[in-house]
């Protein structure tokens, strides 16, 4: 009967720790809405403002929101048609 407790808890820590768990990387998108105003917008749902510079330019290697490695991505702005 012990056996069966015990293993029973050792599943319910498991998945406990896999709830709790975060990502393993968090993407921080720059956004276009604000014309270069420094707004950031994180793959677990915040957004953050820089008065200057990236994420990695402020020093930020994790998300503050979530704890997750923080993977930046450049806004590109579409190529103009060519007619």
């Amino acid at each position: 009967m012990n056996t069966l407790k015990k293993q029973g808890n050792n599943i319910l820590d498991t998945q406990r720790r896999e709830e709790k768990a975060p990502e393993t990387e968090c993407i921080w998108s720059q956004d276009d809405a604000y014309d270069g105003d420094g707004n950031w917008n994180s793959s677990c749902g915040e957004t953050f403002m820089f008065i200057d510079d990236t994420p990695k330019g402020n020093g930020m290697k994790f998300c503050c929101y979530c704890g997750s490695r923080l993977i930046e991505k450049l806004y590109e702005p579409e190529p103009e048609d060519e007619e």
